[in-house]
């Protein structure tokens, strides 16, 4: 790209949270003060470096969306309401995009921790390579297994250092994402990455960083909570 890619993100924020339980989905949980969707949207808003944001919502929060959200809409800052899936999710929050738009970029509201520094980076591999997705490398050891007489057993031992766990945010071309969401309807993924490989396309990976973690089960909150904390000692030293 000649001219300066103009940015969009789409974070979703539109399941359930059925594994997390409880009353209420797990993006609406308290961090330190701020809800897991409200830091994960702060994120992008302040990183000074996307020019559009659709946050989805299930449908029933959508009314009340700038409470939501903590912040005021705008005609750069949306909410649309989820589907059933994920991928539907994804759908909708793309389809509410501007045409302006060269990239966007996927971001689970779940993973609250994102920095300045993996969203540029996801920017810059997705403009270049078409497709980028943060990962971090696997550090255990990893094993293949399958059910057999009623136990797991292990059918082969993977070799870590080709092992990446994926994380969010995801980065795509505008055209390269359109193609993969066409194939939403047929096939399931459980990112948009998948769906970019399906159509036998490369998809570039961006080193992750631990604290993007996701919250997903109520555990989580622990963890978070502690990166939070560290975040705002770390904010005030840096004032004083």
């Amino acid at each position: 790209m000649t001219h300066r890619a103009r940015v969009a993100a789409v974070i979703v924020a539109g399941g359930a949270g059925a594994r997390f339980g409880g009353d209420r989905p797990k993006q609406f949980m308290d961090v330190n003060g701020r809800t897991v969707v409200q830091r994960s949207v702060d994120a992008f808003v302040d990183c000074g470096l996307v020019d559009e944001i659709v946050v989805v919502l299930p449908a029933s929060f959508v009314d009340d969306a700038a409470a939501v959200i903590g912040r005021v809409l705008s005609p750069t800052l949306r909410a649309v309401a989820g589907g059933s899936r994920r991928q539907d999710s994804v759908v909708n929050g793309v389809a509410a995009v501007s045409d302006r738009a060269d990239l966007v970029l996927v971001h689970d509201a779940a993973r609250p921790f994102v920095s300045t520094g993996l969203i540029g980076a996801t920017i810059a591999a997705a403009a270049e390579h078409g497709a980028a997705i943060v990962a971090v490398r696997a550090h255990d050891t990893v094993k293949q297994v399958a059910p057999l007489d009623g136990a797991l057993i292990i059918t082969r031992t993977i070799p870590r250092d080709e092992v990446y766990l994926a994380q969010t945010p995801q980065g795509f071309r505008r055209d390269v994402l359109a193609r993969a969401l066409a194939l939403s309807a047929t096939h399931e993924a459980t990112d948009e990455a998948s769906l970019v490989e399906a159509l036998g396309l490369k998809v570039a990976i961006v080193p992750g960083d631990a604290t993007n973690i996701k919250v997903t089960v109520p555990a989580d909150l622990v963890l978070a909570g502690a990166i939070a904390g560290t975040r705002a000692n770390t904010a005030d030293r840096k004032v004083e």
